[in-house]
Parts: C-alpha cells; structure tokens; sequence
C-alpha cells in the first residue's frame, strides 16, 4: 500500500511479485478482494515454483542481471540478440544443473512475468490476466523450458516490431509515452530512432520542434521530477534514489541534480519537511 501514485514504484512491485498496488485511502472491498487473492495463492504453494534458496547462491543474482538484459533486447526490438540470450540462459541453466521441474518452473514463471510486462510497457496489451504456471510438460528438461517461454517473446517482438515499422507515418504521442515509460532505463536518441524506424536526425528535429525540448533533456527532466519525489522521503538512501532514476554512478547522479535543481540531494531533504511513511494518511 502506497500513497504515491507512481508507475516506477508500481513496476518494481510488480517486479517483486506483489499481488497488487493499492493507493491510499484503500478501499476494504478491495483491500479483502487481494487477500483472498493471496490465501488462495498459498493454498496452491505446494505445486508452485521453487524459491531462490534452492538454488546456487550465486544464480538468484545472476539471473536478475539476466532479465535485465532481456528488457533491453527486446525494448531495442533486437530479435537476433534476444535468440542469443535465450542460448546463453540455457547454457547458465546446463552449467549450474538447475533442472528440476520446480527450479525450471520458477525461472520460466518470472520471464512470464517479465514478457507480461514488456508487452503492457510498450503498448501491445493493457493488463495481462495473472501470471500461470509453466505446463508440467514444459518442465521435462532444460530444453523444453528455454522453448517453452521464448515462444511468446518472439511472438510479441514480432507483433510489435510489425506495430511500429508499417505506420504510414511517425506518432510523436507513442514516441513520448515510450519515454515516459522507459525514462528509468538506458534509452539514447539512436535507441529511439530504430525503435520507431526513423533516422535519429528526423526523429530530433520533429520531437524538439513539437515539445520545445530536446530527447535527452526530457529524459532528464523525466527522472529529475521523480528523483525530486524520492528525495524528499527519507526513508530512501540516495543509493537508492540513483538507482531508481536510472543512474548507476551516483556521484553523476549528484552533477545532475545539482545541475537540474541548483542545490544538491542533501540540501533539498534538508531544507524540506521529513517524510515519513505515514505520510500520506493526512491526505486520508
């Protein structure tokens, strides 16, 4: 439950598995509707995936690198680069012999999960329907499962590469929704230009002419008013404020902001009100 009504926040809970996002004031209806939501995901326990303790300490970590990995080959819409992940996941999966139905399961659950939202970011479906489980014959072997969940991904890239290259003509309100989605991942101008079938050079020209900003000003824009949010809540290190805004370096981070802002992180929590997580119950 959150009082923030904020996409990023909502897809690292999705991300984390959360059964559902729920704003402040919660509606009881609702709020009983997803705990009956959950009792009955508990009831199923026995027969779903394995967790992360059961396999190699390493690979739980490895493997979220791995995701990432696969959200940027397919947002780049790379088809032949995705195959090559789907490869180099079936050869980690035969090195470290995580092959057991349950192991298997689990892993292609959470790229069911990812590709569901691929497919919402990018416009190809509104909400999926809940994520299923993987069918027991996916499961036989390492083979059946990488074939199993790559299916749908090349499906979806395919649609969507057809979405975006047969238009007659380029939409700038689906350019800027994708940066507003996107805004938190790595995304440059040429990135955007072969996302859309355009040149780069066409693709500058008409957004700056149409918004009165460049590309890369408004993704920075984008993700200095949500770094702005986040810093405000003290409950969040900057580490993590960084992270979320799309920043790996933080000491970057910190030029940026003190260059978008003119005072930096720490000088804007400082001089503001504490937020807590309580926070937005006074809006209750």
């Amino acid at each position: 439950m959150s009082g923030y009504d904020d996409f990023n926040y909502a897809k690292h809970a999705i991300r984390h598995r959360a059964a559902d996002y729920l704003l402040k004031p919660v509606n009881p209806d609702e709020l009983n509707g997803v705990l009956a939501k959950c009792a009955r995901e508990l009831e199923k326990a026995e027969s779903a995936p394995e967790s992360w303790e059961s396999y190699p300490s390493s690979f739980a970590g490895e493997f979220s690198l791995f995701q990432q990995q696969a959200r940027l080959r397919f947002n780049d819409l790379n088809g032949q680069s995705l195959r090559g992940w789907f490869q180099q996941l079936q050869q980690k999966l035969e090195r470290c012999e995580i092959n057991r139905p349950r192991q298997l399961g689990r892993v292609a659950y959470e790229l069911q999960a990812l590709l569901d939202e691929l497919c919402v970011s990018n416009g190809l479906y509104e909400r999926p329907e809940a994520t299923a489980l993987p069918p027991s014959t996916a499961l036989a072997s390492i083979e059946s499962t990488i074939t199993w969940i790559s299916s749908p991904y090349y499906q979806a890239l395919e649609q969507l590469i057809a979405q975006r290259k047969f238009k007659n003509k380029l939409n700038l309100d689906e350019v800027k929704q994708y940066i507003e989605q996107h805004c938190m991942e790595m995304i440059t101008l040429e990135q955007l230009a072969q996302i859309f079938f355009v040149s780069k050079e066409y693709l500058s020209k008409v957004f700056k002419k149409e918004y009165e900003v460049n590309v890369t000003d408004y993704v920075v824009q984008l993700r200095m008013t949500r770094a702005k949010e986040w810093v405000m809540d003290e409950q969040i290190p900057f580490k993590h404020v960084a992270e979320m805004a799309g920043y790996e370096d933080v000491s970057y981070f910190y030029r940026v902001f003190k260059k978008h802002f003119g005072i930096s992180p720490g000088e804007m929590r400082k001089g503001q009100p504490r937020i807590s997580g309580n926070s937005s119950s006074s809006t209750e």
